[in-house]
């Protein structure tokens, strides 16, 4: 049981810490998970113990491909899954805000990743640079980030290409450079 202030997790994060008394071939097989479970301890130590929480309890249906580069972030604003948004600090803590076009300060730099999106004050997953974002889009279409925020066929007032659509459900999300 790790507890973390006053939330807990039934997930084990350390091993012995005594390896003379285990199997020597075993403690071989099992010394990167050692040390890489020791920094995730120390890393979890150090932030906010809502987002460990949330750290220490994904789903492993969630380690795919496309959340390889997932980050959990407080978000500025309510967030719907797939939502490009930008990434600042806001009095040390970093945030996600609803992308826009009409602005060079406010550009996609990720999307809302989070099953079922994230409402404002409340931590979830994002996902930087690239990734598969969900949504309704139409196969073959390349979308653009849009004044008010979210994707469509054309251009904002900056011209950011974030993908293509590779399904009806789907984008590959990839930052293109403002033009």
């Amino acid at each position: 049981m790790v507890e973390m202030a006053n939330l807990s997790s039934e997930i084990q994060l350390s091993i012995s810490q005594n390896p003379q008394t285990t199997n020597q071939e075993l403690f071989q097989l099992l010394q990167p998970i050692h040390s890489a479970i020791n920094l995730i301890t120390q890393y979890l130590d150090g932030i906010n113990p809502q987002a460990a929480l949330i750290a220490a309890t994904v789903p492993t249906s969630t380690l795919r491909t496309s959340a390889v580069n997932r980050m959990v972030v407080k978000a500025n604003g309510n967030l719907t899954e797939g939502l490009p948004v930008f990434f600042s600090l806001v009095a040390g803590v970093l945030q996600a805000t609803v992308a826009q076009a009409s602005a060079a300060n406010v550009l996609a730099m990720g999307f809302c990743s989070q099953p079922g999106g994230v409402v404002t004050g409340a931590y979830g997953e994002f996902t930087p640079a690239m990734g598969l974002a969900k949504g309704s889009f139409a196969l073959g279409t390349k979308y653009y980030l849009q004044n008010g925020g979210g994707y469509g066929a054309a251009p904002g007032t900056i011209n950011q290409c974030l993908g293509v659509a590779i399904s009806t459900t789907q984008l590959l999300f990839f930052l293109g450079i403002p033009q």
